[in-house]
């Protein structure tokens, strides 16, 4: 398992720089290799490595054309993300509102392919203040569909086979009053003054600050991290960010961010897998020291076993029916979940957990006296 992991990340790095692979073993298992892609959503980074390989090195032909009608199915979905974006934006901004487009399609861009990386949905944050107009807004034009939800930060809902989620909150930190602050200044951000304009594929797009997303993106990942798990391709996303937008950065602000958010410890594990394992040029990633060099790989080790959203991990089971049993299974999966990720940032994740519990039951005592 260990040569196939080391064979997909080697052709990763040589998608994400545009370095071929210079020493090619023999007898690689090509089917295990496509399956950890397919697990870390990596799979058009897996076929952009194959396709610079010499003649006679890459997979068998059936497995190699699997990999290619996988690129045009991931072209087909980014094409369709990219038209429904542009209508979810028009309906909005004739009600006079400007959305921030969140990771996704614009993480995309930085790719040197961006129909490279694999296809999600669309995060576009309106604020509290217009939080319930958009709501209502895209419901009167796109109706509720199958899967309309709603939770703490975002109301999420299906235009016409691809997912949207309208943000009034970004992200939410696990302390109280560090997410005070987060919140303090993500609104501050955010603000329509200091947004960045581009066109995307031909859609006009507001995209945060260089100073807001370098964090973001990455507590974005590390709340899936400790939620359910993460692909690499998660990593991949904020370590082509950082590759681009590096001397954009403010360190000196960046570092006081980190402390204030109590992210420090995170940015550094982010950044060992960036530049030991993704080939980011250490120089190029503000703050990096590479302490934190054993806890990196525990977390590397996570990623490997529990694949995108944690899909693949063994101790994932059906929620059983049921408010309380639903209730307790979710504590007992997140508990264990907890237990095996703490030795990566002990502190912090016994705070997410007490988090967690408190969220719980203030959900519970809330539902007994609506």
């Amino acid at each position: 398992m260990q040569k196939s992991r080391d064979i997909l990340l080697s052709l990763v790095r040589s998608a994400l720089w545009n370095v071929p692979v210079s020493d090619v073993p023999s007898g690689i298992q090509w089917d295990k290799v496509c399956r950890l892609a397919s697990q870390q959503t990596l799979v058009g980074l897996l076929a952009d490595g194959i396709r610079v390989l010499p003649a006679g090195c890459g997979p068998e032909e059936k497995l190699y054309r699997q990999l290619q009608a996988y690129v045009v199915r991931n072209i087909q979905a980014h094409n369709l993300i990219t038209e429904r974006l542009g209508r979810t934006l028009q309906v909005l901004r004739e009600e006079g509102m400007e959305p921030v487009l969140l990771k996704g399609h614009g993480l995309a861009q930085n790719y040197p392919d961006p129909m490279s990386r694999q296809c999600g949905d669309i995060d576009l944050y309106v604020g509290r203040e217009e939080y319930m107009s958009a709501v209502d807004v895209c419901l009167d034009k796109f109706g509720p569909g199958e899967h309309e939800l709603e939770n703490l930060k975002h109301y999420h809902f299906d235009n016409q086979g691809v997912t949207v989620e309208l943000h009034k909150i970004a992200a939410i930190l696990p302390s109280f009053f560090r997410n005070r602050r987060f919140q303090k200044w993500s609104d501050s951000c955010l603000d329509a003054s200091h947004l960045r304009k581009t066109i995307i594929e031909g859609v006009k797009v507001s995209l945060p600050p260089h100073r807001f997303d370098v964090i973001y993106v990455m507590v974005h990942a590390w709340d899936h991290f400790l939620n359910g798990g993460i692909g690499l391709r998660q990593i991949c996303d904020w370590t082509v960010y950082v590759h681009k937008f590096h001397d954009a950065v403010d360190t000196a602000a960046l570092e006081e961010d980190l402390r204030s958010f109590g992210l420090l410890k995170v940015w550094h594990l982010f950044s060992w897998i960036a530049v030991n394992r993704l080939g980011l040029p250490a120089h190029e990633c503000p703050l990096y020291d590479g302490r934190y060099a054993g806890d990196a790989e525990r977390m590397m080790d996570i990623i490997w076993s529990d694949g995108n959203f944690g899909r693949y991990s063994e101790r994932s089971a059906k929620r059983p029916e049921g408010y309380m049993r639903g209730k307790l299974h979710s504590l007992h999966v997140t508990t264990a979940r907890y237990l095996r990720i703490i030795p990566v940032y002990p502190l912090h994740i016994l705070n997410a957990w007490a988090s967690y519990v408190l969220a719980g039951i203030y959900q519970y005592f809330k539902g007994l006296f609506r």
